[in-house]
């Protein structure tokens, strides 16, 4: 990672030579003992160096930090120290995360808000959960830093870094917390666990080191994370979180710590609505800039074009001859569900690979090229359900890295290709609106 060194901020100092200097090279011995053991360069960033933050593997520096043994559990390590590099003091922690929750509270709670009610219950009932609920705390922290990495684009590698960094903590905390869980923190749960499926997604393929990450690979690893995510959500969101349980669950919340009848839930939820002349659950945010109405159209075109494509993805799967033909248009069926209920709900396309059969994840992985047709399909879905957010890579590194696997081998679907990667590469119109 690579980013400006200031005064309150943990950034790694850059290594980048000096015009006219020869660049000395130093060696550490202070990497963690399984690079040592791999015989790789560490980059010695605690509480979880890069390379064992990728791996999902334990890694030395989380011992020597917490103070105990790390847990074996599948989600994740129980690491619970600083996400700072060392050699900075607690008040540059303290500015950071202090940043991170403003920033939560000020903007990133609305931009993933449905509604005037959501803004109030994750600024109202969220936070006052984080704050005895470290694990969930984490999670929002690495929500900001996500958000922040697209707002300070000069700093993004940082922000990126100390998502997840993060996001690496909530999931150790997550763990932990199932493993002795009590009613009295069910809520927080739920909530964490909510914050996970965005982070996850938002985080597929991003590397604090730079390197570059395997889409696919990624995307069957966060599958196999968020299947035991939904599978803890479920318990207590009985309805299903996608069959709007959560809805029911929010206004329950709300009405645990802030009757619905007090003056200052109506006074907020007023004052929302004032805002929120434009539907959806970013125009509170985004509808003070005076060209939102090109963006709009835009939008709206994408939209109107992504699902016309899917269609017609869907169209022809239906007259090719395939033994897999029936796990193919059960996956087309439910992403056009998904994206049919984009304009209002955008959780759907998220959701998309979970719903999916097994059996197509599996052509996936073994580079099946009508499945990964479906997957691209679903990339571009995926980035425009998050364009106006934050989780917008995720789509694009998928989409990339499998548009490049089949142009040699389908020079027919050459046009439709190059559409989709043109798709994911909207940042010019992204960049006009600063959150």
């Amino acid at each position: 990672m690579s980013s400006d060194n200031t005064s309150n901020t943990s950034e790694v100092r850059s290594t980048r030579p000096i015009t006219g200097q020869r660049r000395t090279h130093t060696k550490s011995s202070n990497g963690c003992s399984q690079c040592k053991a791999r015989r790789v360069k560490c980059d010695e960033i605690h509480p979880i160096c890069s390379r064992c933050s990728r791996r999902s593997a334990q890694c030395s520096f989380q011992s020597q930090g917490s103070g105990h043994t790390p847990s074996n559990s599948p989600l994740g390590s129980s690491a619970q120290t600083s996400p700072i590099s060392p050699g900075f003091n607690i008040e540059s922690t303290r500015s950071i995360e202090l940043k991170l929750i403003h920033q939560y509270s000020t903007s990133t709670s609305i931009i993933i808000a449905q509604n005037s009610t959501d803004i109030v219950f994750h600024n109202h009932v969220a936070m006052n959960l984080a704050f005895s609920n470290p694990f969930l705390l984490d999670a929002i922290m690495a929500t900001a830093a996500i958000h922040l990495s697209t707002v300070e684009t000069e700093k993004s590698r940082f922000w990126i870094h100390t998502a997840l960094q993060y996001h690496n903590r909530a999931i150790a905390g997550l763990n932990d917390a199932l493993q002795n869980s009590a009613s009295s923190n069910s809520d927080a749960l739920s909530l964490c666990s909510m914050s996970m499926v965005i982070n996850s997604l938002s985080l597929l393929g991003e590397r604090s080191s730079g390197e570059v990450a395997d889409a696919v690979a990624e995307l069957v690893r966060i599958r196999k994370l968020l299947q035991g995510v939904i599978l803890c959500l479920n318990q207590t969101i009985e309805v299903g979180l996608w069959n709007g349980g959560f809805e029911i669950w929010r206004d329950q919340q709300i009405a645990k710590s802030l009757k619905t009848n007090d003056p200052l839930f109506t006074t907020l939820v007023r004052h929302f609505d004032s805002m929120n002349s434009i539907p959806g659950h970013w125009g509170v945010f985004i509808g003070k800039f005076s060209n939102f109405e090109e963006y709009q159209t835009k939008n709206n075109e994408f939209y109107h074009t992504t699902l016309r494509r899917t269609k017609e993805m869907t169209d022809h799967i239906k007259s090719i001859e395939s033994e897999h033909k029936d796990d193919y248009l059960n996956a087309c069926t439910l992403l056009l569900e998904a994206m049919e209920c984009f304009p209002w709900h955008r959780a759907g396309v998220m959701a998309w690979p979970l719903q999916i059969r097994e059996s197509m994840v599996s052509l996936l992985e073994a580079h099946d090229e009508i499945a990964s047709l479906i997957f691209i399909h679903y990339g571009v879905g995926l980035y425009l359900s998050t364009m106006h957010c934050f989780s917008k890579g995720a789509g694009r590194n998928l989409v990339e890295t499998l548009s490049m696997s089949l142009e040699k081998k389908r020079p027919e679907w050459i046009e439709v290709l190059h559409w989709a990667r043109a798709s994911v590469l909207r940042d010019i119109l992204i960049q006009k609106f600063k959150y």
